[in-house]
């Protein structure tokens, strides 16, 4: 059995903004543009900042709920869950064929507002009371524990909650797997 499916977190780098365009069935759409931050050495040695850029695309009601609930701008962190689609076009200024990789969203997660700490909302499901703020000293947590801990949905059963990460004094180095990327 193949399985397509991918999950990416990163920052939008556009304002989310719903498309109704005059086409043959006129299905609404919503096109995120997204940063996925890695880093990597260079071939001297030296860790170099490496940037994924990736277009998610949700399409119909989803994507009026996307808008309306969310109100994604540029620098909001983002969890998307969807599949992977080639999509192609003719280029209208050189009428050469282009090809792209696009994430079909399925399940979309704000983990923080342009930045500004924890303000999840997961646009599939209804919309949980928010949490009081956390104080500086308190440990790290992951910033998934919202997508991941919780109540399953329709079980009532509680996941376990995601651990929390004593907060670190030292600089981490990214580790070197010795692969291309």
């Amino acid at each position: 059995m193949n399985v397509n499916r991918t999950m990416l977190t990163g920052r939008l780098t556009k304002d989310a903004k719903l498309f109704e365009p005059p086409n043959e069935d006129g299905t609404p759409r919503v096109n995120l543009r997204i940063a996925v931050n890695g880093r990597k050495k260079n071939g001297d040695g030296v860790w170099e900042d490496d940037v994924l850029y990736m277009t998610a695309v949700a399409w119909g009601n989803y994507a009026k709920t996307i808008v309306n609930n969310g109100g994604l701008k540029v620098g909001d962190y983002i969890a998307v869950d969807g599949k992977l689609v080639p999509r192609s076009w003719d280029d209208a200024e050189t009428g050469q064929k282009r090809f792209q990789l696009q994430l079909k969203v399925n399940n979309l997660e704000t983990i923080a507002k342009n930045g500004n700490g924890s303000n999840n909302r997961n646009t599939n499901r209804q919309e949980q009371p928010s949490q009081p703020q956390r104080p500086a000293t308190e440990a790290v947590v992951d910033p998934l524990e919202d997508i991941l801990g919780g109540t399953i949905e329709g079980s009532g059963n509680k996941t376990a909650p995601a651990p929390q990460v004593p907060a670190r004094e030292d600089p981490v180095e990214p580790i070197d797997d010795g692969g291309p990327w």
